[in-house]
């Protein structure tokens, strides 16, 4: 019968030539002729597949809704990374052939040489519903780890009879681009100067359970039950539709910011299955009926019909409350080696809470997860909550509290997180190349006084250009912390942030490639939390300046706070193990640079700059901190987080001393082994130590008070310094 090994084969209906002549069937059949051609079907429709799994024509009603396809193109077919893979199966094998049940399978075996995983696409048909189910097994045999950058499946129909699209958002015929300027790939300027893109009709995925083509009577329609299994998290975009009456189902992609599928030996994963429903009427009807399908398919999910151990039908249920900002995206995944929203390799289900932070997620396969939630309100950008638990089938699972705390003392705010620039102007607009053309490259926005809706603008994407934001303020000895959350960036964006002309922050992150395709809310995000030294600030009017030096950014919300009580008087950096925000940190690795730094300083708190005045390292000398103080009755805790500690090269000294005193008191007296960091060049980490000195009370000086750092042997690098009241 040709190449293929038939397995099973039962009573089919006539064919002439590879083509189904339409006839009373008795319910759902499948049959393999001559030409080594598949054709499923039911008394509804039928649909015959070349011996690749392409699909050949697609009688509904008479009317083969197949031809008239894009010259050279295929239509149904799978392939990844960019149509430069195709599907190229080996077997096909009908598993079932009942007048209620016809069920076939294309096989593609692994093949070291040409790297290619073990694939099984099944396609499935009910002798009562128009359409056909697919779903695929996708696994790595081989000891290769395989690279996807995309893995899809593509459904092509007669352009000229099904002219128009549909993502739920817009239904709408596309353009004719034909001898149009093409400004970047897939996308146009038209005759009249605007533009149009495939990146237009993309959409929220897991906000998107039917999408398709439609016209002259017919529709064809992607229908998920489920999007469990696509990869990234819940703000994932995707293609969906495009020209050529171009429906797309990517279960992966490095669209908007995902990383690409690097699949490791022994690695396997089930998608789908999902409907490709044909349905027929008005336009209006069939995007209705289309809408009514998919509802009726998330009620049967998980599909009983499914006879597969990695499908499995019962599975559990995961609840619990977030407490803190109530209003929350709840995360369950699987694929806990990745971050949540780049994950690719599992399976991921979500829910957003009820009001009162209750969330209930159901149908979650058994196994181990992580569960994360990040606010969806509020200004802790930068906060998430996390739990492992395991699933067990048929088990429910009340995890308890998810903490997201929110920040309290804020002084203003632009926006509100929620990884989304969605409530800035021109966010809620559909999507067009033209929106990010528009901000402009500089702005000033006055607290009080500027409308977020239109005055900040969805993203910045202008340079060189300069973002301010005026606002009144007093010095009360305190700092600020200002929270920046950016919702994606573009072009290997890089922002320096600034505060009445004092550099605060700079940030460079990778291309996400989502604002000039057309995003107007979202790609990858991040958080950033700076700390605002109190001599920055002004009395009076201060500003707050954000220029853009490459690229694109998108901003999710910005906010400004007093720091939380803690009892710190004051603080030289903040901990991370490095020495990185002081003098030097940043430059280029050499040994001059430990030679450079000086034997005696005076860092005056309240007026010093510590990424000018403070430097990386500190070799033999004594360094003094200068600052305001009041006796209380209270000791103080001097807390000395020390990034390296390095003994001397020259002089073969395997140890690094470090005296401590305050006002002439002594406190301490260290020595630490020698790392051998700061003389191989290191400027910001070696081996780390922590230590904590009490201050007497009665070493506290009302007015000037001076802790003395006295390196005798070696070099110290400091982390972070700081001094807080002994209840602290």
């Amino acid at each position: 019968m040709g190449p293929f090994s038939i397995l099973f084969l039962a009573l089919l209906s006539t064919t002439t030539n590879g083509f189904v002549v339409e006839a009373e069937n008795d319910g759902a059949f499948v049959e393999i002729n001559e030409f080594d051609e598949v054709t499923l079907g039911n008394d509804l429709f039928t649909v015959t597949f070349n011996s690749n799994a392409t699909a050949k024509s697609l009688h509904k009603n008479g009317v083969n809704i197949l031809e008239n396809i894009a010259e050279g193109m295929q239509t149904w077919y799978l392939d990844w990374n960019g149509e430069r893979a195709y599907f190229t199966p080996s077997l096909v094998e009908i598993v079932r052939n009942t007048p209620e049940q016809a069920h076939v399978r294309f096989v593609q075996e692994a093949n070291y040489e040409r790297e290619l995983m073990y694939i099984e696409f099944h396609m499935v048909v009910f002798s009562a519903l128009s359409g056909i189910y697919q779903y695929i097994k996708l696994s790595n045999p081989t000891d290769l780890t395989v690279d996807f950058a995309e893995f899809r499946t593509v459904h092509r129909f007669d352009h000229a009879l099904m002219p128009k699209v549909s993502n739920i958002i817009r239904s709408e015929a596309t353009p004719d681009v034909s001898g149009r300027p093409l400004i970047q790939d897939t996308t146009w300027q038209l005759a009249d100067g605007t533009y149009w893109s495939k990146y237009d009709l993309c959409g929220y995925i897991r906000e998107t359970p039917w999408f398709g083509v439609y016209g002259g009577g017919f529709g064809g329609w992607i229908v998920s039950a489920s999007r469990e299994y696509h990869s990234a998290g819940p703000l994932k975009q995707e293609l969906l539709v495009h020209q050529d009456s171009l429906m797309l189902n990517y279960f992966h992609s490095t669209h908007f910011g995902t990383p690409n599928l690097l699949v490791p030996p022994g690695w396997s994963k089930f998608f789908g299955p999902y409907l490709v429903y044909i349905n027929t009427g008005s336009e209006e009807e069939v995007l209705a009926d289309a809408a009514n399908q998919a509802l009726i398919e998330q009620s049967q999910w998980p599909y009983s019909w499914v006879e597969d151990e990695e499908y499995p039908l019962s599975r559990g249920s995961v609840s619990g409350r977030v407490t803190g900002q109530t209003k929350a995206m709840v995360v369950v995944y699987d694929a806990v080696e990745q971050q949540f929203d780049l994950q690719n390799l599992g399976y991921l289900f979500h829910a957003e809470t009820n009001e009162d932070g209750t969330f209930a997620i159901e149908n979650i396969r058994p196994g181990s997860y992580d569960v994360v939630a990040y606010p969806l309100a509020g200004h802790g950008s930068e906060n998430l909550a996390r739990k492992s638990i395991t699933v067990e089938a048929g088990g429910t699972h009340n995890i308890g509290d998810l903490d997201l705390p929110e920040p309290a003392n804020i002084i203003w705010a632009i926006g509100e997180t929620s990884r989304r620039s969605d409530s800035y102007h021109w966010s809620d607009e559909l999507r067009n190349y033209y929106w990010h053309l528009l901000p402009p490259a500089n702005l000033t926005f006055e607290i009080g006084k500027s409308d977020i809706g239109n005055d900040w603008y969805y993203a910045q994407t202008k340079t060189p250009g300069i973002w301010k934001v005026t606002y009144e303020d007093e010095r009360n000895g305190y700092g600020r912390i200002l929270r920046v959350a950016f919702a994606a960036a573009s072009r290997s964006a890089s922002v320096t942030v600034a505060i009445n002309g004092n550099d605060i922050g700079h940030f460079a992150y990778d291309n996400d490639a989502t604002i000039y395709r057309d995003a107007l809310q979202n790609g990858n995000f991040h958080s950033e939390v700076i700390a605002i030294p109190a001599n920055y600030l002004a009395d009076g009017s201060n500003t707050i300046s954000f220029e853009l030096l490459r690229g694109l950014i998108m901003y999710d919300a910005i906010s400004l706070a007093l720091p939380e009580p803690t009892g710190i008087i004051w603080a030289i950096g903040e901990t991370d193990r490095k020495s990185d925000g002081f003098r030097y940190s940043h430059e280029l690795r050499n040994f001059y640079w430990h030679l450079v730094t000086p034997k005696k300083l005076q860092f005056v708190v309240g007026q010093s700059n510590h990424s000018r005045e403070w430097y990386y390292s500190q070799s033999e000398g004594v360094w003094q901190v200068v600052y305001e103080d009041q006796p209380d009755n209270q000791g103080r805790i001097l807390r000395l987080a020390i990034a390296a500690a390095t003994g001397s090269l020259i002089f073969n000294v395997t140890t690094a001393h470090l005296q401590v005193e305050v006002n002439d008191f002594a406190l301490a007296d260290f020595e630490f082994d020698n790392d051998k960091a700061v003389y191989r060049d290191a400027l910001q980490s070696g081996n780390f130590f922590w230590e904590k000195i009490t201050v007497p009370a009665e070493t506290v000086i009302d007015g000037e008070n001076v802790l003395s750092l006295r390196v005798t042997r070696g070099s110290i690098m400091y982390d972070a310094i700081s001094l807080a009241r002994e209840a602290a």
